[in-house]
Protein backbone atom coordinates (compact mmCIF):
# COMPACT_ATOMS: atom_id res chain seq x y z
CA UNK A 1 0.00 0.00 0.00
CA UNK A 2 0.76 3.62 -1.04
CA UNK A 3 1.86 5.59 2.09
CA UNK A 4 -0.58 8.79 2.72
CA UNK A 5 1.97 10.49 4.03
CA UNK A 6 2.32 14.29 1.99
CA UNK A 7 5.22 17.05 2.09
CA UNK A 8 4.42 20.37 2.19
CA UNK A 9 6.37 23.14 1.18
CA UNK A 10 6.86 26.33 3.46
CA UNK A 11 8.06 29.20 1.67
CA UNK A 12 10.64 30.57 4.20
CA UNK A 13 9.31 33.74 4.15
CA UNK A 14 6.40 32.50 5.80
CA UNK A 15 8.81 30.54 8.67
CA UNK A 16 9.27 32.01 12.03
CA UNK A 17 11.32 34.75 11.19
CA UNK A 18 13.52 34.48 14.69
CA UNK A 19 13.45 29.94 14.01
CA UNK A 20 14.89 31.38 10.42
CA UNK A 21 17.56 33.32 11.36
CA UNK A 22 18.92 30.71 13.78
CA UNK A 23 18.63 28.56 11.21
CA UNK A 24 20.55 30.47 8.75
CA UNK A 25 23.02 31.44 11.39
CA UNK A 26 23.50 27.84 11.78
CA UNK A 27 24.07 26.77 8.61
CA UNK A 28 26.70 29.03 8.04
CA UNK A 29 28.38 28.01 11.02
CA UNK A 30 28.18 24.44 9.19
CA UNK A 31 29.99 25.87 6.15
CA UNK A 32 32.72 27.44 7.71
CA UNK A 33 35.41 25.37 6.58
CA UNK A 34 33.90 25.82 2.57
CA UNK A 35 33.61 29.29 3.01
CA UNK A 36 37.81 29.20 4.76
CA UNK A 37 39.18 27.11 1.16
CA UNK A 38 37.05 29.92 -0.59
CA UNK A 39 38.49 32.51 1.08
CA UNK A 40 41.88 30.93 0.44
CA UNK A 41 41.16 30.29 -3.18
CA UNK A 42 39.98 34.15 -4.13
CA UNK A 43 43.14 35.07 -2.34
CA UNK A 44 45.41 33.21 -4.20
CA UNK A 45 43.52 34.43 -7.56
CA UNK A 46 43.09 37.80 -6.98
CA UNK A 47 46.85 38.32 -7.19
CA UNK A 48 47.71 35.04 -9.52
CA UNK A 49 50.13 36.22 -12.41
CA UNK A 50 50.13 39.74 -10.93
CA UNK A 51 54.35 40.71 -10.05
CA UNK A 52 53.57 43.30 -7.93
CA UNK A 53 50.81 40.88 -6.38
CA UNK A 54 49.90 41.74 -3.05
CA UNK A 55 52.15 45.13 -2.74
CA UNK A 56 49.70 46.44 -5.96
CA UNK A 57 46.48 46.18 -3.49
CA UNK A 58 48.55 48.70 -1.11
CA UNK A 59 50.42 50.97 -3.79
CA UNK A 60 46.71 51.61 -5.79
CA UNK A 61 45.29 53.71 -2.64
CA UNK A 62 48.60 55.34 -1.94
CA UNK A 63 49.10 56.49 -5.01
CA UNK A 64 45.42 57.84 -5.03
CA UNK A 65 46.00 59.33 -1.68
CA UNK A 66 49.09 61.32 -2.91
CA UNK A 67 47.72 61.93 -6.33
CA UNK A 68 44.90 63.90 -4.69
CA UNK A 69 46.88 65.40 -0.99
CA UNK A 70 49.27 66.83 -3.85
CA UNK A 71 46.33 68.84 -5.89
CA UNK A 72 43.09 69.26 -3.55
CA UNK A 73 44.91 71.56 -0.55
CA UNK A 74 45.44 73.91 -3.44
CA UNK A 75 42.01 74.16 -4.44
CA UNK A 76 40.60 74.05 -0.87
CA UNK A 77 40.19 77.65 0.72
CA UNK A 78 40.66 76.09 4.30
CA UNK A 79 43.51 75.01 5.43
CA UNK A 80 43.14 71.66 6.95
CA UNK A 81 46.33 70.73 9.60
CA UNK A 82 47.60 66.86 8.90
CA UNK A 83 45.97 66.70 5.52
CA UNK A 84 47.47 63.87 4.58
CA UNK A 85 46.19 61.82 7.52
CA UNK A 86 43.20 63.29 7.20
CA UNK A 87 42.68 62.08 3.67
CA UNK A 88 44.20 58.72 4.19
CA UNK A 89 41.92 57.92 7.26
CA UNK A 90 38.76 59.29 5.62
CA UNK A 91 39.93 57.02 2.15
CA UNK A 92 40.76 53.72 4.45
CA UNK A 93 37.38 53.42 4.99
CA UNK A 94 35.44 54.64 2.00
CA UNK A 95 37.84 52.11 -0.17
CA UNK A 96 36.14 49.53 2.19
CA UNK A 97 32.11 50.20 1.87
CA UNK A 98 32.55 51.16 -1.73
CA UNK A 99 34.09 47.92 -2.20
CA UNK A 100 31.71 46.20 0.23
CA UNK A 101 29.23 47.67 -2.45
CA UNK A 102 30.23 46.81 -5.64
CA UNK A 103 32.45 43.61 -5.01
CA UNK A 104 29.80 42.30 -2.76
CA UNK A 105 27.52 43.42 -4.50
CA UNK A 106 28.63 40.76 -7.58
CA UNK A 107 29.48 38.01 -5.50
CA UNK A 108 26.30 35.60 -5.89
CA UNK A 109 26.69 35.93 -9.94
CA UNK A 110 30.95 35.66 -9.15
CA UNK A 111 30.04 32.21 -7.66
CA UNK A 112 27.41 30.89 -9.85
CA UNK A 113 28.89 27.60 -11.07
CA UNK A 114 28.78 26.37 -7.47
CA UNK A 115 26.02 28.04 -6.59
CA UNK A 116 23.89 25.96 -9.29
CA UNK A 117 26.30 22.72 -8.34
CA UNK A 118 26.21 22.61 -4.01
CA UNK A 119 23.41 23.64 -1.79
CA UNK A 120 25.14 26.16 0.48
CA UNK A 121 23.30 29.29 2.56
CA UNK A 122 24.26 32.22 0.04
CA UNK A 123 25.44 34.68 2.45
CA UNK A 124 28.50 32.42 2.16
CA UNK A 125 29.37 34.09 -0.82
CA UNK A 126 29.58 37.68 -0.06
CA UNK A 127 31.19 36.90 3.41
CA UNK A 128 33.94 35.46 1.84
CA UNK A 129 34.57 38.49 -0.79
CA UNK A 130 34.14 41.08 2.32
CA UNK A 131 37.01 38.83 4.13
CA UNK A 132 39.14 39.34 1.12
CA UNK A 133 38.87 43.42 1.03
CA UNK A 134 39.02 43.19 4.50
CA UNK A 135 42.30 42.40 4.65
CA UNK A 136 43.27 44.79 2.20
CA UNK A 137 41.63 47.09 4.53
CA UNK A 138 44.38 46.09 7.11
CA UNK A 139 47.71 46.10 4.35
CA UNK A 140 46.19 49.86 3.16
CA UNK A 141 46.03 50.69 7.30
CA UNK A 142 49.74 49.11 8.53
CA UNK A 143 50.70 50.95 5.69
CA UNK A 144 49.51 54.54 6.83
CA UNK A 145 50.95 53.59 9.59
CA UNK A 146 54.50 53.61 7.55
CA UNK A 147 54.08 56.40 5.74
CA UNK A 148 52.94 58.68 8.53
CA UNK A 149 56.05 57.26 10.26
CA UNK A 150 58.03 57.59 7.31
CA UNK A 151 57.74 61.28 6.47
CA UNK A 152 56.99 62.36 9.93
CA UNK A 153 52.99 62.77 9.94
CA UNK A 154 51.68 62.78 13.31
CA UNK A 155 49.24 59.93 13.46
CA UNK A 156 46.88 59.90 17.10
CA UNK A 157 45.59 56.44 17.03
CA UNK A 158 43.19 55.84 19.70
CA UNK A 159 43.16 51.70 19.56
CA UNK A 160 40.40 50.95 21.79
CA UNK A 161 37.96 53.08 19.61
CA UNK A 162 39.94 52.19 16.13
CA UNK A 163 39.08 47.93 17.16
CA UNK A 164 35.62 49.43 17.43
CA UNK A 165 35.33 51.64 14.55
CA UNK A 166 36.83 48.27 12.60
CA UNK A 167 34.51 45.48 14.06
CA UNK A 168 31.29 48.26 13.30
CA UNK A 169 32.39 49.00 10.25
CA UNK A 170 32.95 44.96 9.26
CA UNK A 171 29.52 44.41 10.33
CA UNK A 172 27.93 46.65 8.11
CA UNK A 173 30.09 45.90 4.87
CA UNK A 174 28.71 42.21 5.75
CA UNK A 175 25.45 43.26 5.60
CA UNK A 176 25.54 46.09 2.81
CA UNK A 177 27.21 43.34 0.50
CA UNK A 178 24.26 40.26 1.56
CA UNK A 179 22.07 42.70 0.39
CA UNK A 180 23.20 44.04 -3.07
CA UNK A 181 24.23 40.35 -4.09
CA UNK A 182 20.99 39.52 -4.38
CA UNK A 183 19.06 43.16 -5.44
CA UNK A 184 21.98 42.52 -8.13
CA UNK A 185 21.18 39.13 -9.16
CA UNK A 186 17.65 39.96 -9.52
CA UNK A 187 18.05 42.97 -11.06
CA UNK A 188 21.43 43.48 -13.38
CA UNK A 189 21.42 47.03 -14.30
CA UNK A 190 21.37 48.10 -10.59
CA UNK A 191 25.30 47.43 -10.68
CA UNK A 192 25.93 50.42 -13.30
CA UNK A 193 23.32 52.93 -11.05
CA UNK A 194 25.27 51.71 -7.85
CA UNK A 195 28.34 52.94 -9.80
CA UNK A 196 26.84 56.15 -9.92
CA UNK A 197 25.60 56.66 -6.54
CA UNK A 198 28.41 55.42 -4.95
CA UNK A 199 31.12 58.27 -7.28
CA UNK A 200 28.66 60.81 -5.85
CA UNK A 201 28.82 60.16 -2.84
CA UNK A 202 32.33 60.32 -2.73
CA UNK A 203 32.36 63.91 -3.32
CA UNK A 204 29.34 64.75 -1.19
CA UNK A 205 31.39 63.39 2.15
CA UNK A 206 33.90 64.85 3.99
CA UNK A 207 36.85 63.14 2.52
CA UNK A 208 38.64 65.02 0.86
CA UNK A 209 37.63 68.08 2.39
CA UNK A 210 36.75 68.95 6.03
CA UNK A 211 33.26 69.61 7.05
CA UNK A 212 33.52 72.93 7.98
CA UNK A 213 33.64 73.86 4.18
CA UNK A 214 30.14 73.04 4.41
CA UNK A 215 28.00 75.89 5.97
CA UNK A 216 26.69 75.00 9.00
CA UNK A 217 22.57 74.41 8.32
CA UNK A 218 23.61 71.38 6.23
CA UNK A 219 25.62 69.77 8.61
CA UNK A 220 21.96 68.18 10.13
CA UNK A 221 21.59 66.61 6.70
CA UNK A 222 25.33 65.24 6.68
CA UNK A 223 23.80 63.00 9.29
CA UNK A 224 21.82 61.31 6.65
CA UNK A 225 24.71 59.82 4.66
CA UNK A 226 25.59 56.63 6.04
CA UNK A 227 29.26 57.12 4.39
CA UNK A 228 30.06 60.01 6.99
CA UNK A 229 28.93 58.37 10.16
CA UNK A 230 31.66 55.65 9.10
CA UNK A 231 34.06 57.91 7.51
CA UNK A 232 33.49 60.47 10.90
CA UNK A 233 34.75 57.11 13.26
CA UNK A 234 37.95 56.76 11.61
CA UNK A 235 38.82 60.63 11.48
CA UNK A 236 37.94 60.34 15.08
CA UNK A 237 40.51 57.02 15.60
CA UNK A 238 43.23 57.84 13.62
CA UNK A 239 43.43 61.45 12.67
CA UNK A 240 41.45 63.62 15.40
CA UNK A 241 44.00 64.29 18.84
CA UNK A 242 40.80 64.82 20.77
CA UNK A 243 39.35 61.93 22.50
CA UNK A 244 36.84 60.30 20.47
CA UNK A 245 33.23 60.73 21.20
CA UNK A 246 32.08 57.06 21.63
CA UNK A 247 28.14 58.39 20.78
CA UNK A 248 29.00 59.00 17.33
CA UNK A 249 29.46 55.26 17.18
CA UNK A 250 26.13 54.09 18.36
CA UNK A 251 24.18 55.44 14.90
CA UNK A 252 27.04 53.23 12.94
CA UNK A 253 26.83 50.44 15.46
CA UNK A 254 22.68 50.60 14.67
CA UNK A 255 22.68 50.91 11.56
CA UNK A 256 25.22 47.88 11.04
CA UNK A 257 22.92 45.66 12.93
CA UNK A 258 19.87 46.65 11.07
CA UNK A 259 22.08 46.16 7.75
CA UNK A 260 23.35 42.91 8.99
CA UNK A 261 20.03 41.10 9.86
CA UNK A 262 18.40 42.65 6.26
CA UNK A 263 20.84 40.57 4.47
CA UNK A 264 20.71 37.60 6.90
CA UNK A 265 17.02 37.53 6.40
CA UNK A 266 17.13 38.37 2.22
CA UNK A 267 19.47 35.80 1.99
CA UNK A 268 16.96 33.44 3.93
CA UNK A 269 14.11 34.03 2.53
CA UNK A 270 15.28 34.27 -1.41
CA UNK A 271 18.12 32.48 -1.16
CA UNK A 272 16.66 29.09 -3.12
CA UNK A 273 15.50 31.51 -5.43
CA UNK A 274 18.92 32.94 -6.41
CA UNK A 275 19.67 29.62 -8.92
CA UNK A 276 16.98 30.40 -11.18
CA UNK A 277 18.13 34.13 -11.56
CA UNK A 278 21.92 33.07 -13.07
Amino acid sequence: MYSKKSVTYLPRHKENLFQGLIEEARSLWESREVGLNLFRVRLRERYEGSYLGVAWSVLAPVLTMIAIALVFPLLMRVKVENYVIYLFSGLLVWRFVSSAMLAGGESVLGYKELIQKAPLPTMLYPMVVICIEFINFILVMACLYVVATLFNYELHIHPIYLLGATFVTMVFSIGVAALFSVVITFFRDIRQILDVIVQAFFYLTPIIYPISMIPDKYHSLMELNIFYQFVRLYHQAIYSPNSPDWHDMLIPALISCVVFVAGLIVHRWYGRQLVFRL
